[in-house]
């Protein structure tokens, strides 16, 4: 069939004919030495990209660095490392072109290269790599010395089998893959755009407020010349604490410290329990527009506002409860209490040693900048739409992942066909 290059059978990793390895490269002992940036364990990422931001560039030996010089397409697979909730046997794909300066990869990792390229699209191999060890295939070939886990390497090159398929149909299944990877890095990138904007919007909107007024110097920083500053306290209604437990048989729902997202500032999760397995901590009664806010290590940055479906339930004693009065917007004093120098703040006022934690009434006593409710007003809801702006593109996002991880499964396993067998 012409143009239709096929394996005639199953070939394994191991086959030399196919595939190349080599060693990780040591930290240069003997002169001549030169430099070179190497990707080390730390640089791996879970999605099988490499994190170029904080890569080692070491003076490494000028003959050891010959044999392992990096090449676009090349696989690194972590050899040692990982740990109880991630197995070693992550792989990354290298996609630079030569540089000025060489690539190369650290003694923990080695580097897999396809050798014909008529039979095998690395993009491709990389991706059956990467599902392999996403299915937990690597799990039962890790071997443990002093506290280290490595991976077999020689049974891991036997374990892998390559099943009988055209190059094209390995491109086609590269392609469609890399496309919905690409989709899933620019709504990341988005993410993080979207959050150092809502951070210099809040920096600016609590500086200068909305009529970019003239500034003072108070207790708490800068603040717009006609703003005051006031003690929480006095804006808040008070809250009450619950005994679920006396009522044994009654449901309700629990919100406990983690359950709240240090990225997203919101509730990503929650717990259904009746009274009588209601741990001692499930104490406070929350209620629609409330405001949750972590005082315990290490769940401190945790803050959310209560939605209606969480009206009338139940949080942790390990939040402050805060219920904004009718002179205090709810959102403008959210989006304040999430700014980064509130956060810093809050993090000095932790004490004790086995358990830092924040008094509620730290927080209560916590001097804000006040200004007229319509201000406060198109505050919060200005700094709402950047956050619904977040929300819709992190929604984006997870689907982008879980049709990534669907259809990396599918493709690999023959399931689904991008080239129709004639």
């Amino acid at each position: 069939m012409k143009n239709k290059t096929k394996q005639a059978e199953k070939i394994k990793l191991q086959d030399n004919d196919y595939f190349d390895f080599l060693n990780g490269l040591w930290t240069g002992k003997k002169p001549p030495f030169t430099k070179a940036v190497v990707i080390r364990n730390t640089n791996f990422s879970n999605d099988g990209n490499i994190g170029y931001s904080n890569v080692a560039v070491l003076n490494v030996e000028v003959k050891q660095l010959e044999k392992r010089k990096l090449l676009k397409g090349d696989i690194i697979i972590e050899r040692s490392g990982g740990g109880p909730k991630q197995p070693v046997g992550r792989v990354v794909y290298f996609d630079k072109k030569p540089e000025d300066i060489d690539y190369s990869f650290s003694n923990f990792t080695s580097t897999i290269r396809v050798k014909d390229n008529n039979k095998f699209d690395s993009k491709f191999v990389f991706y059956f790599l990467h599902d392999f060890y996403l299915e937990g295939k690597t799990d039962s070939l890790q071997r443990r010395t002093t506290g280290i886990r490595n991976l077999d390497f020689n049974a891991y090159k036997e374990a892998v089998i390559f099943p009988p398929i055209y190059i094209q149909e390995q491109k086609a299944i590269a392609r469609i893959l890399s496309t919905i990877q690409n989709a899933i890095f620019s709504q990341e990138e988005l993410i993080v755009e979207l959050k150092e904007l809502k951070q210099s919007m809040m920096h600016h909107l609590f500086t200068h407020g909305t009529k970019d007024e003239k500034t003072k110097m108070t207790e708490i920083g800068k603040v717009p010349e006609s703003w005051e500053i006031k003690i929480l306290d006095k804006y808040l209604e008070k809250t009450k604490t619950e005994d679920p437990t006396k009522n044994s048989n009654e449901e309700f729902i629990y919100i406990d410290v983690s359950a709240v997202s240090r990225e997203f500032f919101k509730i990503v999760s929650h717990k259904k329990l009746q009274g009588k397995n209601a741990p001692s901590r499930a104490r406070k009664n929350i209620k629609t527009g409330d405001i949750i806010f972590a005082t315990v290590r290490p769940t401190l940055q945790r803050i959310a506002i209560i939605p209606e479906k969480y009206n009338e339930q139940i949080c942790s004693t390990g939040y402050c409860v805060l219920r904004p009065n009718k002179e205090l917007d709810r959102d403008f004093l959210f989006h304040y209490l999430c700014s980064d120098m509130v956060l810093k703040y809050v993090e000095g006022l932790q004490s004790g040693v086995s358990y830092p934690a924040i008094r509620d009434g730290a927080l209560f006593e916590m001097n804000i900048p006040f200004s007229p409710m319509e201000e406060q007003i198109k505050i919060g809801k200005t700094l709402s739409v950047i956050d619904k702006k977040i929300e819709s593109t992190h929604e984006k996002l997870l689907n982008y992942q879980s049709l990534f991880k669907t259809l990396l499964q599918e493709l690999m396993s023959g399931n689904i066909k991008t080239i129709k067998s004639n």
